[in-house]
């Protein structure tokens, strides 16, 4: 017998140690997926989070939330969050002389405006201008995480990858009915970058609402039921695939939304609004930007309205 316990624990003793540490790894993963920390660490590596909407519910209030999204193509995983707060490329916000009218062969062709920019200046001219309102904003609880695609080629997508099928060359679907490489032509930089789904790669290529989440709350979304504001965050209209750090450094992508940044980014941005430092672009960004406002009714700066105005007369003159 002392020879026995001297050898060794016994094998009832190896099954408890077992048993113990799966109990402790599923502890953890409950953890960081149930908190908005874990799920954003997650959704930034492009690893599933459980943060999804999936005919699910919101952790914050419960609500049983569906987003129907259109029908994505591949062969048979995604990109990161909305982007935080940062500095934006200097420059005149004018258009480059070579952007032409609601399209180009150079970017996705969802990136395009969908209206003419002479459409989009009425739009801009007639939105309303009222203070933003700063108070209450929170991702996690306001917008919910990404919705499950039920229209994928697969079982298992979310928004982003049917955002990123849409807008990658050559997109491919993993096992696991995830988007995981393909090439972008970026209308923000004009830069083609390869997407990678991975820990360090997936990052390269982010998924940006044009009008920013903080943007859309503090222009009228903080008065919308909550599924209104879950359908508008996953809304393919107000999404796209683009640079990873542009899309970082475009943050909320107006100055009046970064705090104690606010006058820092307008003399980087040289304006109110954040503009792409792809100048072909421009055209397309701004209209986009006046006509999902005029279409959800979100207001715009003072600030705002006036640069959206003036990039657009110039547009449209052309």
């Amino acid at each position: 017998m002392a020879g026995r316990r001297g050898g060794g624990d016994s094998p009832w003793k190896q099954i408890l140690a077992v048993v113990a540490g799966v109990m402790a790894v599923c502890v953890g993963a409950g953890f960081v997926t149930a908190t908005p920390t874990g799920r954003a660490a997650l959704e930034a590596l492009g690893l599933d989070s459980g943060a999804s909407l999936s005919a699910g519910s919101d952790a914050s209030t419960g609500n049983n939330l569906t987003v129907t999204l259109p029908g994505v193509s591949g062969s048979a995983s995604a990109g990161s969050p909305d982007a935080t707060p940062g500095s934006g490329p200097t420059g005149s916000d004018s258009p480059d002389a070579g952007s032409t009218d609601s399209g180009s062969a150079s970017w996705p062709s969802a990136a395009s405006s969908p209206v003419s920019y002479s459409d989009a200046l009425d739009m801009a001219r007639g939105a309303t201008v009222a203070q933003p309102h700063t108070d209450g904003y929170d991702r996690d609880s306001m917008f919910g995480g990404w919705a499950k695609s039920d229209s994928a080629p697969c079982s298992g997508a979310n928004t982003r990858d049917a955002v990123l099928a849409r807008d990658l060359d050559d997109a491919a679907w993993s096992d696991s009915c995830h988007v995981k490489s393909g090439m972008l032509r970026d209308p923000y930089t004009g830069a083609t970058i390869r997407f990678t789904r991975g820990k360090s790669t997936s990052s390269a290529v982010q998924i940006d609402h044009v009008v920013a989440l903080q943007d859309a709350w503090a222009s009228g979304a903080w008065q919308w039921p909550q599924d209104k504001r879950v359908a508008y965050a996953n809304s393919p209209d107000v999404l796209l695939a683009v640079d990873g750090p542009a899309n970082e450094a475009k943050g909320s992508g107006v100055a009046s939304l970064a705090g104690g940044k606010a006058d820092a980014d307008r003399v980087a941005w040289g304006g109110e609004v954040w503009l792409p430092s792809n100048g072909a672009y421009r055209c397309d960004y701004m209209a986009k930007r006046a006509w999902i406002k005029n279409t959800y009714g979100l207001s715009m700066t003072e600030g705002e309205k006036s640069q959206t105005v003036g990039v657009l007369e110039a547009c449209a003159a052309r």
